[in-house]
């Protein structure tokens, strides 16, 4: 995803992502005014089986 804008003083900015990240893994380069920023995907949760024993 590439987004422009262009602002000058401190500012915020929340973004939604559509995929979960790894937190521990997440990087960041401010250079020549541009953020680049690598957030890798985690793998998707597994389903958990839960076998149950009746009686």
């Amino acid at each position: 995803m590439t987004r422009s804008e262009f602002r000058y003083g401190a500012f915020q900015r929340i973004i939604s992502l559509p995929a979960r990240v790894k937190n521990d893994q997440v990087k960041a380069e401010y250079k020549d005014g541009i953020l680049h920023l690598h957030l890798p995907k985690a793998e998707a949760e597994k389903n958990k089986v839960v076998k149950v024993n009746i009686g």
